[in-house]
């Protein structure tokens, strides 16, 4: 495949088309030599980089300032030609200088056409309008939304006392979650506690094969629970195989029936999450004030009835 890419590359018709595109690019950017330099100078100055090529030297030259070429709205100076001479023969490339010249007017054509694509490429302008609008919607929600609703613990607190009724548990225990890293340390690990051994000082002791944690959750939320019942305390789950082939299950240390209130931190994540819909809402009630919005309704019924 890497053979058959090189060759294509390589290929008279290729490089035609490139080409091609090459001139229609310096075409459009309206590039002009301008009188300020003589092709001559140019190519008496890119000589003497030969004695004195460092950049300090290359600045002072008296044709560094000095626009050698114009396109609609930009120009290219002597400066831009002498470091493109200094790259070219960093490079390795020693050609005459005739032949950098052209190669320089196109290097110069090429990078204005890039500079400035929105104003030559109608799609690419308007992928970079959504680019700039939704960077621009995303910060402006970012500081009337997101960050102030994490942010405003006040305002939580206050939402979370107004809806208490809207955080309450499912179905939930109280868990030791063991992460194994296969079935059989899993039911070393299982066999161990069911002997007695601690939980914490048997994490630490084969904590390169047990990964322990606690935590309360749902019942939906844990993997190997049979739903038709409630696990009963001090219980342990079944071993479940992962797709990685690590292995997991949990002790069951407190059972909850459904329907008991979160506390605020406990349903701290619900509350932002919830409270962010409700700026949101009321930020978009002063948009509609500040902005009315009048529909037409004779050219939408036009519409519509065009669409049926």
């Amino acid at each position: 495949m890497n053979d058959l890419k090189q060759k294509v590359l390589k290929d008279e018709r290729v490089n035609a088309e490139k080409e091609r595109f090459n001139k229609q690019v310096m075409a459009d950017m309206g590039l002009k030599k301008t009188k300020d330099a003589k092709e001559s100078e140019l190519f008496r100055f890119a000589d003497s980089l030969l004695k004195n090529p460092s950049e300090a030297q290359v600045k002072n030259y008296s044709i560094s300032n000095k626009k050698i070429l114009h396109f609609k709205k930009g120009a290219a100076t002597g400066l831009d030609w002498l470091n493109y001479v200094l790259d070219s023969r960093a490079a390795g490339h020693v050609l005459p200088n005739a032949e950098l010249w052209n190669k320089f007017m196109m290097y110069a054509a090429m990078n204005y056409y890039k500079n400035n694509l929105e104003q030559y490429n109608p799609e690419f302008a308007f992928q970079m309008k959504e680019f700039k609008e939704g960077n621009m919607l995303f910060e402006i929600m970012e500081r009337n939304v997101w960050s102030k609703a994490s942010n405003d613990n006040e305002g939580l607190q206050n939402y979370y006392n107004t809806h208490t009724g809207n955080y309450r548990w499912a179905a939930s225990a109280d868990v030791l979650i063991f992460n194994c890293t296969s079935v059989k340390d899993a039911e070393n690990t299982l066999t161990a506690l069911k002997k007695g051994k601690n939980w914490r000082v048997l994490s630490t002791e084969l904590n390169e094969t047990v990964q322990a944690d606690s935590g309360r959750y749902e019942l939906t939320q844990i993997a190997g629970v049979n739903q038709a019942a409630l696990p009963v305390r001090d219980s342990y789950s079944a071993i479940v195989s992962n797709v990685d082939g690590s292995s997991t299950f949990v002790k069951y240390v407190n059972v909850y029936a459904a329907n008991q209130p979160r506390s605020f931190e406990e349903a701290r994540g619900l509350v932002i999450n919830d409270y962010q819909q409700q700026l949101e809402q009321d930020w978009i009630a002063q948009l509609r004030k500040k902005y009315p919005v009048k529909v037409n309704s004779a050219i939408l019924k036009e519409i519509i009835k065009q669409s049926e």
